[in-house]
Formats: structure tokens, sequence, C-alpha cells
């Protein structure tokens, strides 16, 4: 299988509460180290849509398939996380923020 885009810093997130009618309610989130395919440049953050599966540092999603390099950390967040993810905010603060640890994720305006 061709790796499409290869991630470190990575975070397999669990969303118990993602509502699909599918079993799977995992993405991969992480930090690009080379994409193949041309939609990231390095050092950007990607997020996976749900993933298909799984082995050792092998992604597969339903339309690309991820190369992981270094650990991955696994993390539950509810649904309205996505949003935070998406742009840009690491999931461990996301993680920080649900267990009531900071009070907003949200930068202030200047």
């Amino acid at each position: 299988m061709k790796i499409d885009t290869t991630l470190t810093e990575a975070h397999i997130i669990t969303i118990p509460d993602l509502g699909t009618n599918t079993a799977n309610n995992q993405i991969l989130w992480g930090v690009v180290v080379e994409d193949a395919s041309l939609r990231f440049n390095k050092g950007d953050f990607c997020r996976t849509s749900l993933i298909q599966h799984m082995s050792s540092d092998i992604v597969v999603t339903a339309n690309s398939c991820y190369q992981v390099i270094g650990p991955v950390t696994k993390i539950e967040l509810p649904a309205h996380f996505i949003a935070s993810i998406d742009a840009g905010q690491d999931p461990r603060l996301c993680l920080l923020h649900y267990n009531g640890k900071v009070r907003s994720i949200i930068p202030k305006a200047q």
C-alpha cells in the first residue's frame, strides 16, 4: 500500500459520541513529516477522516494511507472538540480543557 502522508507526534482520538452509523469512531491527528499527495506542507497539523484499519505504524482511512513515526498517544474526547482540533489545537490541550485543567482553549482577541 502506498503511503500518502507520514506523521509524527501522533494521537489516535476516540470520539465516543460521534453519532455515526459505524462502529469505528477514531481519527488520527499528527504533525506532517512528509506528504507524497501534496495536500500538506511539512510541519502542518493533519486530522484524518475516520480510521478504517490500523496495524503497527500504518493507519488507513477511506481514501488515504498514513505512516506514523514515533509513539502514538491515545485520547478520548467528545465530538464537540473536533472543531478545535480542525483549527489546529493540539488534542492534548483539548483533553486538559475537557478534564477541567484549563479554562479556555480559544485565544482572546487582541
